[in-house]
């Protein structure tokens, strides 16, 4: 779903999907916080971002490298550029991609 809305150019929706999706009880995967992050990204919402961090945190998808590299990418869309190198540098997955 959020994909979907992401890839009609309707950012907002994705990451109002994305909430609706957490209170409804659905299970995320590092697909989906990489959809809802570029959507963060696009809207240049960091703040948002940050909050998704946190529940990626709390649901301990932190060392996927997939989810490590849309972060980077969020932050760096939100032109955070530090934050996006401390993420970096936190990341105990890397990839070329990263």
């Amino acid at each position: 779903m959020i994909s979907g809305l992401m890839q009609n150019g309707m950012e907002r929706q994705a990451v109002d999907m994305f909430r609706e999706m957490i209170l409804a009880g659905f299970t995320m995967d590092q697909f989906t916080f990489g959809s809802v992050w570029t959507a963060c990204g696009s809207l240049l919402a960091l703040g948002e971002g940050k909050q998704i961090h946190a529940y990626v945190i709390r649901t301990d998808h932190k060392d996927n490298v997939f989810v490590g590299s849309a972060l980077v990418d969020m932050h760096s869309k939100c032109k955070s550029i530090k934050s996006s190198e401390t993420v970096f540098e936190r990341m105990t997955q890397k990839n070329v991609v990263s």
